[in-house]
């Protein structure tokens, strides 16, 4: 990696890990920017841009927006992010070929990554979804069944996933099962010696 310019950081974790709060306490601490891409599907929805209509049927459907769309949205993230400043990516990326096509960008603007996976035992996944439900209303969690579900899914994609960054030497595993503000440290002591 280039010494003078710090690693990108992605903030990974199924559901019920916490990677979204850490990530931005992560964007906090470092000043960096911070890519989320439901905000960014969001935005672009409320936004009415021209040439994407389309993504506000995928979200109504609750199905994957499709890989154009997302990458599109990243390279642009990226492309406008200052060179000097470092990113933490929240929600992406989620599968192998997000990853081929993060790293394009990642080339083409002279970035490297690496992954911070919050990792956390499926049992304790599960009571947290299901107690964020009661707690906050969420009717994707409210479920067990559907719990189950999304968290099997995050474990099939999980594998290649991590896979890729364990192979790259670019990956950190961090214990999720622990309170906020250990898995912020945690996290903090990694990567600050980056």
């Amino acid at each position: 990696m280039n010494s003078k310019i710090k690693p990108d950081i992605i903030i990974y974790g199924g559901p019920g890990s916490g990677k979204s709060t850490q990530a931005e306490l992560l964007v906090k601490k470092l000043h960096a920017e911070h890519m989320n891409m439901g905000e960014l599907l969001r935005d672009a929805v409320s936004r009415k841009r021209a040439g994407w209509q389309d993504v506000k049927k995928y979200m109504d459907k609750g199905g994957l927006v499709p890989e154009r769309i997302t990458s599109q949205l990243v390279h642009n993230f990226v492309a406008k992010a200052p060179k000097h400043r470092q990113i933490v990516f929240d929600g992406y990326p989620r599968r192998l070929l997000q990853i081929k096509l993060l790293r394009k960008v990642q080339d083409k603007f002279k970035r490297q990554a690496i992954m911070v996976l919050v990792d956390l035992p499926n049992k304790v996944a599960k009571e947290r979804l299901i107690s964020r439900a009661k707690i906050e209303g969420r009717l994707d969690d409210a479920n067990p069944k559907t719990v189950v579900a999304r968290i099997k899914v995050f474990q099939e994609r999980a594998k290649e996933v991590t896979g890729y960054y364990r192979q790259q030497k670019s990956l950190i595993k961090i214990n999720g099962d622990q309170l906020v503000e250990k898995v912020a440290r945690d996290i903090w002591e990694m990567v600050s010696a980056l």
